[in-house]
C-alpha cells in the first residue's frame, strides 16, 4: 500500500512531500510548505478527535525525532477516511486472490481463456485498489491555532474524489486560504497591526524575523514560502514610494526592517544591501 502511495503523481503546488513516514523524524522541519501523506493505518473518522490520524499528525506537528519542531505552520497533512480504508481492503483481498490464482494456473490446468479471464480480472482488481486508494485519502488536516495563548488544533476538511489526492487538497487549501501564494500587502498589515507590533511591542521588526514567526506559529497565515513574503512587500514599498522606478536590488540579501509610517494605510521598508 505504501508504495502505491509513493508513486501517486505529484504536483507543483507544495513545496515538499513525505509520503507515509515511520517516524517523525523522517518530515524535515524547514520553513517552506510541505504536506504529508499520513500511513494507511492512521485513519481519520469526523466528529473523532482521538482519531489515529491526529494522534499521529500531532506526533509530527510536535517533533522531529527527539527534538521539538520549529516550524509548524509549514505543515498540512492528509489522511485515510476509515470507512475509505476499509473498501480499499476489501479490493486488496480481491487483487490478492487472483494473484494467487494467476500463480497457481499450471496447477489449477486452467486453458487458454481462462488464462485470459483471469488476466483481466487482475487487471480490473488492480485498477479498483487504485481508485479506492485515492477514495480512501479524503481529509485534509490544517493545523490551526483559534487563541494564540490556545493549544493547535486539527481543522478537518473532507476532499472526497477520485482524483489525485494532492490535487484536491491543493484546490482546497487554495480555496479556504489554508496556504498562500500572494498575499495582498493590506492583509500582511493587519496581520503586523494584530499579533506583531503595537504600543509596548514597538513597530520594527527584521524580515528574517517576520518570516520566523510566520513559519512557527500556527495562529498566524500560512505561506507557501519566504517569496510570498517578500513580493507582498515588494508591492507594498512600491505603493509607498511610487517615485521608484528601479526594481528592488538583491532584496534577499539585504537587512530589511519593516516599520509602521506616519501614514496608517503604507509600509515603509529600510533596505541596506550587505
Amino acid at each position: 500500500m505504501v508504495g502505491r502511495l509513493k508513486k501517486a503523481p505529484k504536483n507543483r503546488e507544495f513545496s515538499a512531500f513525505h509520503v507515509a513516514p515511520p517516524d517523525s523524524g523522517d518530515v524535515a522541519d524547514e520553513a517552506r510548505a510541505r504536506i504529508v501523506v499520513l500511513p494507511p493505518e492512521a485513519t481519520y473518522k469526523r466528529r473523532n478527535g482521538d482519531s489515529e490520524a491526529v494522534k499521529t499528525a500531532q506526533s509530527i506537528l510536535e517533533s522531529r525525532g527527539n527534538a521539538q519542531r520549529l516550524y509548524k505552520n509549514m505543515l498540512v497533512f492528509i489522511a485515510p477516511d476509515e470507512g475509505g480504508m476499509e473498501a480499499l481492503e476489501t479490493a486488496v483481498r480481491e487483487l490478492m486472490a487472483w494473484r494467487s490464482i494467476q500463480d497457481e494456473e499450471d496447477p489449477l490446468n486452467l486453458d487458454a481463456q481462462q488464462r485470459r479471464q483471469v488476466k483481466i480480472s487482475l487487471e480490473k482488481a488492480d485498477e479498483t485498489v487504485e481508485l479506492r486508494l485515492r477514495e480512501a485519502y479524503s481529509w485534509l488536516l490544517t493545523p490551526v491555532q483559534p487563541d494564540p495563548l490556545g493549544k493547535i488544533e486539527f481543522q478537518a476538511n473532507r476532499i472526497s474524489g477520485d482524483d489525485s489526492f494532492y490535487d484536491r487538497a491543493a484546490r482546497k487549501v487554495k480555496q479556504d486560504g489554508l496556504l498562500i501564494k500572494e498575499w495582498s500587502p493590506d492583509i500582511l498589515r493587519m496581520e503586523l497591526d494584530r499579533y506583531i507590533w503595537g504600543e509596548g511591542k514597538g513597530w520594527t521588526v527584521g524580515l528574517k524575523q517576520l518570516w520566523e514567526y510566520l513559519a512557527q506559529y500556527c495562529y498566524l497565515p500560512r505561506l507557501m514560502d519566504q517569496d510570498v513574503l517578500i513580493e507582498a512587500l515588494q508591492v507594498a514599498c512600491v505603493a509607498s514610494m511610487p517615485h521608484l522606478h528601479t526594481p528592488l536590488v538583491s532584496i534577499r540579501k539585504a537587512t530589511i526592517r519593516v516599520w509602521c509610517s506616519n501614514h496608517p494605510a503604507k509600509f515603509i521598508l529600510m533596505i541596506r544591501v550587505f
